[in-house]
C-alpha cells in the first residue's frame, strides 16, 4: 500500500510539471503523455487502497475499487500510445493510430468487465509499451527524436519491473514483489517524464 501511494505522489508531481510544460508549449503530444501520469497516479491510489483495506470492505466496494484500478491503468496505456502517435504522425495516419488505440482500449475495457486477474492489465500495458516503443524507434531512426532514448529506457525498466513481479521476487515477506515492482516503476516513470518533456507534435 505504501509503495503504491509513493508511486502516486511521484506520478502526480511529475504529471503536474509535465502538464504545465505542455500548456506553455501548446503541445498535444506532451499533454497526452502528461495525462498518462494522472491516470497512473489515480490507479496507484485505488490499487494501494485495495491492497491495504480490501479485507475491511464490502465485496461490492472491493470489486468496484479493483475495477476502477484496472480501467485507470488501461487509460494510462491509451494516453501513452496517443502521446507517442501525436509525436510521430499527422493527418490520416494519425487518425488511424488514434482510432486503433481507442479500439484497443475498448476491447480491454470489455475484458476487464468480466475478468479480475491482473494478467489482463499486464497484457494490455505490454501491448501499449510495444506500440510506443515502435513509434519511438521510428522517430529516432527518421529524425533523431531526442525523446526516444529516455522513453525506450523507461520501457526497458518497466519490463524489468514486470519480470520482478511475475517471478514474485521478494527480498523480505514485509517487502514483497509488488513493493519492488512499484519502486522499479518509479524509476520508469522518471524516465518517461524526461522523455515526455522532449515530445514534439508532428
Amino acid at each position: 500500500m505504501l509503495t503504491d501511494y509513493a508511486l502516486a505522489i511521484l506520478a502526480s508531481v511529475l504529471g503536474a510539471l509535465l502538464m504545465r510544460h505542455a500548456v506553455a508549449a501548446d503541445g498535444r503530444a506532451e499533454g497526452a503523455w502528461a495525462a498518462a501520469f494522472v491516470t497512473t497516479a489515480a490507479g496507484a491510489v485505488t490499487g494501494g487502497t485495495w491492497h491495504g483495506f480490501a479485507d475491511f470492505m464490502e465485496a461490492r466496494v472491493r470489486r468496484g475499487l479493483w475495477k476502477a484500478t484496472q480501467i485507470l491503468l488501461g487509460l494510462t496505456g491509451l494516453a501513452m500510445v496517443a502521446g507517442a502517435a501525436l509525436a510521430v504522425a499527422r493527418g490520416s495516419l494519425l487518425a488511424v493510430l488514434l482510432a486503433a488505440a481507442a479500439a484497443k482500449f475498448a476491447v480491454y475495457a470489455r475484458a476487464v468487465a468480466t475478468r479480475d486477474d491482473f494478467a489482463v492489465v499486464v497484457i494490455d500495458y505490454g501491448a501499449s509499451m510495444a506500440a510506443v516503443a515502435l513509434m519511438q524507434v521510428v522517430a529516432l531512426a527518421l529524425w533523431g527524436a531526442p525523446s526516444a532514448t529516455w522513453i525506450l529506457a523507461g520501457i526497458g525498466v518497466a519490463i524489468a519491473g514486470s519480470v520482478v513481479q511475475g517471478r514474485r521476487m521478494s527480498p523480505h515477506p514485509r517487502f514483497n514483489h509488488n513493493d519492488v515492482f512499484h519502486l522499479v516503476q518509479m524509476v520508469a516513470i522518471w524516465l518517461f517524464y524526461r522523455g515526455g518533456l522532449l515530445l514534439d507534435d508532428r
